[in-house]
């Protein structure tokens, strides 16, 4: 995002909806009390000669998949056409005419949907939490990633403009900084469990004391405040010849950004191996505190006390999930899903 950041409200018209369920044929808009009947894992052409609003929702089969390209393109046959189409979401935007619809998976809203009339019951439930929660201007959008950024607008501090950092520093940090750390250990031994962790949720812990303020950009080779000032470092590093552990600092996996992989960094663990790395300072803090050989070459902090800009929008999404708890079932799950 290279454009200023305030607290306002994002110009948006709110777009009537419908839900598709391609394994039972029903279709549900959100104006309607009453499911209308198609046949199952029906055509495009049918699906749209049937909806009326400007968004549907497609459900997944019965397999748990959504439609890929070639179903979208056979609308052509009724005079329309496919303006966008994502490959990563499996959503399209068709239009014919001045009339637009966009399709949309569920999924990116809620993971587990037993049926459409459930969908539209945790929709509106869910839009009306928000505006409880964000005021009148809380709008669902054809995202939940698009609707956090609009709702993060609404929950800004009053009066303070947020600048976007010099685009030098941006394109460091896109290309050398990616999600959080995903590494695969592979072991000799048979694992009598496997466990999975819902890491959703866990980014709420990294939405506090954002940096904020004046941004330095420097060659200085000392780590500011032992560490505890947020920033990125370039360093050169060499893991100590006596380590048994996994390692402590990334360094970029070329190949995976050429290929635009969404991981892009691996950590060097072998003993005596020497990189390059640009790294936190929590991470170059931990390396340094285990007795790791490193040189900083470059750095990019920010000296200044953080106004917490995420705070308010941070604790009311907080709160509105942990109301969640107290709803019934299949709602309380397909919010917090949302959410």
């Amino acid at each position: 995002m290279s454009s200023t950041l305030t607290r306002t409200a994002i110009p948006y018209k709110t777009r009537t909806c419908a839900w598709y369920d391609p394994t039972t044929g029903e279709i549900l808009d959100e104006r309607d009390e009453q499911v209308i009947k198609i046949s199952p894992n029906a055509g495009i052409v049918e699906v749209l000669k049937t909806v009326r609003a400007r968004m549907l929702f497609l459900l997944p089969d019965a397999g748990g998949h959504y439609p890929g390209r070639s179903w979208y393109t056979e609308c052509v046959k009724i005079g329309c056409k496919v303006d966008k189409f994502l490959s990563k979401t499996h959503s399209a935007t068709i239009s014919r005419g001045e009339k637009i619809i966009d399709i949309v998976p569920v999924g990116q809203y809620f993971d587990s949907t037993p049926n459409v009339q459930e969908c539209k019951r945790s929709w509106q439930l869910l839009a009306s939490l928000l505006r409880g929660a964000f005021g009148e201007h809380a709008t669902l959008m054809g995202t939940a990633a698009a609707t956090g950024l609009h709702l993060l607008r609404l929950s800004l501090p009053r009066g303070e403009k947020f600048e976007p950092l010099p685009s030098d520093v941006r394109e460091i940090i896109l290309h050398n900084f990616g999600q959080g750390r995903v590494e695969t250990f592979y072991r000799d031994l048979p694992m009598p469990e496997v466990y999975e962790i819902d890491g959703v949720w866990m980014y709420m812990s990294c939405l506090r004391d954002l940096p904020t303020g004046r941004c330095e950009h420097d060659q200085g080779g000392e780590l500011v405040n032992k560490g505890y000032t947020p920033g990125f470092y370039r360093v050169t590093a060499t893991v100590p010849l006596d380590w048994s552990h996994i390692g402590l600092l990334p360094t970029l996996d070329e190949k995976a950004v050429k290929r635009r992989a969404d991981i892009k960094s691996y950590y060097p663990a072998t003993p005596g191996q020497s990189f390059s790395s640009w790294c936190t300072a929590s991470e170059l803090r931990y390396a340094l505190e285990c007795k790791w050989d490193v040189q900083i070459l470059e750095r990019i902090y920010w000296p200044e006390r953080s106004s917490d800009p995420l705070r308010l929008w941070a604790e009311r999404l907080k709160r509105l999930r942990e109301r969640c708890e107290f709803l019934p079932d299949p709602q309380k799950e397909m919010l917090r899903q949302a959410i």
